[in-house]
């Protein structure tokens, strides 16, 4: 039948197949249609509506035409979470997981790229212990430890002389960095995609694969780990965050990775779950308080504007006064 609605031709260069030779033809799974041996070279490729709705990462065949495009969207974001089946997101909690990770990432963002802090304060550097003998290295032979220290101009110098050194140069039980890349807090997120945190709705084929292999919560995970360590520890970070206004307990609470905190859609203001389940508009305490100084800015305004003429009038009588007097 599909054959007969291409009237025996092929759908990439138009060429009419003999009907003797209609076996040769070869079927695109991208477009539903046949292709001669030449636009259909029998390249195998994923498929983002067996993606979609079935979870489904086979190579299928496609013709020439579908490969390339199918190679330039490959890592275009153009896929929507509302775009799976609702079957698709039920059963796959690799991907329901990574959402999630990309929607903290996202709330996480604000809260530190205005920070001014030196990034070199907190530098993490993988060290380890060497010894002149076997029996003096024994106990820490293959230790690495990762140490986070402040580090100063002096540290930096004498850590990139060390690193130059050859091992049998190396002091009497020399504590020395291994791997010590100097790195801001930030730098891990330039390698990712800028859409797995800017828009965490948007997926491309490439990240659906990497949900599948488990390469994508891999590489958040390390990305933002550093960063909420620094959220943790950073006075100026903590200042952003948020205190329970219901039991005023004190503690700084963050819109975004913790179980016993949930935020207002609305304002965004954290609070302890145990405290406020559920918050909305008509029950949280900020969202309250900026209704009611709403409400007072508009009868303040109301009672401007229902003032009248005469005492406007003496109102600017009054202060063309008090500038002559100036």
């Amino acid at each position: 039948m599909i054959l007969l609605n291409q009237k025996n031709c092929c759908a990439g260069c138009g060429l009419f197949i003999e009907t003797s030779y209609l076996k040769r033809m070869r079927f695109c799974e991208f477009f539903g249609k046949f292709f001669c041996c030449v636009c259909h070279t029998n390249t195998l490729m994923v498929l983002p509506g067996c993606v979609l709705t079935a979870w489904d990462f086979r190579m299928l065949p496609v013709s020439n035409i579908a490969r390339d495009r199918l190679n330039q969207l490959h890592r275009q974001p153009l896929l929507r979470l509302s775009d799976f089946s609702p079957r698709v997101v039920q059963t796959q909690a690799a991907l329901r997981n990574c959402a999630t990770l990309r929607k903290q990432g996202n709330m996480i963002l604000p809260f530190v790229q205005f920070c001014h802090n030196d990034p070199a304060s907190s530098l993490r550097f993988t060290l380890r212990v060497s010894g002149d003998s076997a029996s003096e290295a024994r106990g820490f032979a293959g230790v690495e430890i990762v140490l986070s220290f402040k580090a100063d101009i002096s540290w930096l110098h004498w850590l990139g002389y060390v690193l130059r050194m050859p091992n049998h140069r190396l002091p009497h039980r020399t504590l020395f960095a291994v791997a010590a890349p100097a790195q801001c807090l930030l730098s891990s997120l330039k390698a990712l995609p800028p859409h797995w945190l800017s828009n965490p709705e948007l997926w491309s084929i490439a990240d659906l694969c990497a949900v599948r292999d488990g390469q994508l919560d891999r590489e958040l995970r390390q990305a933002l780990q550093p960063i909420v360590d620094h959220l943790s520890a950073c006075t100026r970070c903590r200042a952003q965050g948020f205190v329970c206004e219901i039991c005023h307990s004190g503690q700084i609470l963050f819109p975004f990775g913790q179980i016993n905190t949930v935020a207002c859609p609305v304002c965004m203001a954290c609070f302890h779950r145990s405290c406020l389940r559920n918050p909305k508009p008509d029950n949280c305490p900020r969202c309250l308080r900026r209704a009611q100084r709403r409400v007072q800015r508009q009868e303040q305004q109301q009672q401007r504007h229902s003032r009248s003429p005469h005492q406007c009038e003496d109102s600017d009588q009054k202060g063309s006064s008090r500038e002559l007097l100036c």
